[in-house]
């Protein structure tokens, strides 16, 4: 079972933390993927972009919090006027997941 996300930072340094609780009656393992979604872009960008990930194991009944630390490369674009990366701003969904289709939540930082 996934929790709540939190969100900690300021500007573009952001972390997210996701609580997993194991539900079963043995370890396992659970892997957070964690995508960046420009709200509104200048240019066209992919809808979704993997920003960061982690593993983690869990026992049975016992509940781990997964960090996942976004710098501002992570909401950068590259910028072909100034020949460097640029990050626009305004409003990113910070979606977290467990594959490209199994979305488990989101939460929306402004940059």
């Amino acid at each position: 079972a996934w929790g709540a996300a939190t969100v900690i930072g300021e500007g573009a340094d952001v972390s997210v933390e996701v609580p997993i609780t194991n539900t079963g009656s043995r370890s396992g393992s659970e892997v957070v993927l964690l995508f960046v979604e420009p709200k509104c872009s200048p240019v066209l960008r992919p809808v979704r972009q993997l920003a960061g990930f982690a593993k983690v194991r869990v026992a049975p009944g016992e509940t781990a919090t997964v960090r996942i630390d976004l710098d501002p490369r992570s909401f950068a674009r590259w910028d072909v006027a100034s020949n460097g990366w640029l990050v626009d701003a305004g409003e990113y969904h910070l979606v977290i997941a467990a594959s490209a289709t199994d979305l488990r939540g989101s939460l929306t930082v402004t940059i």
